[in-house]
């Protein structure tokens, strides 16, 4: 597909005007889902929750907003999580949660994790994990189908292999059309800094760097330093921070970028030890 004759009307993250969170958040991190729900309050957001998810990660097992009359569920069964039974148990099924909410969708068999799916109007960005958790399909035509349902250009971007996740939205977000926020990258490896940018500059985007520290994190599964996991709806994004020297920076480095949005810093560290944060947390839909 041509990101020219792409649907200019598809949902993005400005666009969205009521989240809806995990029933369990309240249960497995009570002060920040205490703290969390006061600062939506105070800012005037819309929300509601999930009934009956197994995990907190709403993003990644949700259906996928294409149009506002058009949702997309595709297959969430992660490799990451079918390794034990104590981990299949968290994956959950939207099937009953979407029937209670009245949101019909088109059901797709591939496996793809809500995280892993990044948008702009025109463009889908994923990583190329994409590929190895769908081995049964040709790689062109399994990019083909993506498109078809995304109704997105879609570009893929490589991944850290120390990344068991693997999702996109841990990688980048798009500023605009044409710009893209990525996480600087002087502490990776030279060659996977190459790699993206490359892909990158193939698609047409160009990039800004923003701070990124996960460097003093116990295990490769904490999110802590993580920024680029930010919520936006509407005019206002919602900026993980975590106690660290990078939170100023990156408070305004994002005031200088996104100058017509309020940033609402919100201390994430509970969640993002659990290997996640802002949006990996949230459904926003335009409802």
């Amino acid at each position: 597909m041509n990101a020219g004759t792409a649907n200019k009307n598809s949902i993005i993250d400005t666009d969205t005007n009521y989240l809806y969170l995990s029933d369990l958040l309240q249960v497995k991190f009570p002060e920040f889902h205490k703290t969390f729900t006061e600062i939506l309050d105070n800012n005037n957001i819309k929300y509601g929750f999930l009934e009956g998810t197994k995990d907190v990660w709403a993003v990644d097992y949700m259906p996928i907003q294409v149009h506002s009359d058009k949702f997309v569920k595709f297959c969430y069964n992660p490799d990451y999580l079918r390794k034990s039974r104590r981990w299949r148990e968290t994956i959950t099924d939207c099937t009953e949660i979407c029937k209670k909410l009245g949101i019909d969708y088109a059901e797709s068999g591939i496996l793809i994790d809500g995280g892993n799916v990044i948008r702009s109007r025109t463009k889908a960005i994923l990583t190329d994990k994409i590929f190895e958790e769908n081995p049964a399909y040709d790689s062109r035509k399994l990019i083909e189908q993506i498109e078809s349902l995304l109704e997105l250009q879609v570009v893929t971007i490589p991944y850290l292999k120390s990344d068991i996740i693997g999702h996109a939205d841990g990688y980048v977000r798009f500023l605009d059309e044409n710009i893209v926020l990525i996480n600087e990258m002087a502490n990776e490896d030279a060659e996977y800094s190459f790699c993206l940018k490359k892909k990158l500059t193939e698609a047409k985007l160009s990039f800004i760097e923003i701070p990124y520290n996960p460097y003093k994190n116990k295990n490769n599964l904490d999110a802590t330093g993580l920024y680029i996991n930010y919520l936006q709806m509407r005019n206002i994004i919602f900026l993980p921070v975590f106690g660290i020297k990078e939170d100023d920076t990156c408070l305004k480095l994002f005031r200088q970028v996104f100058p017509k949005s309020q940033i609402v810093p919100v201390k994430s560290n509970a969640i993002a030890k659990d290997g996640g944060v802002l949006n990996c947390i949230s459904w926003n839909i335009l409802g």
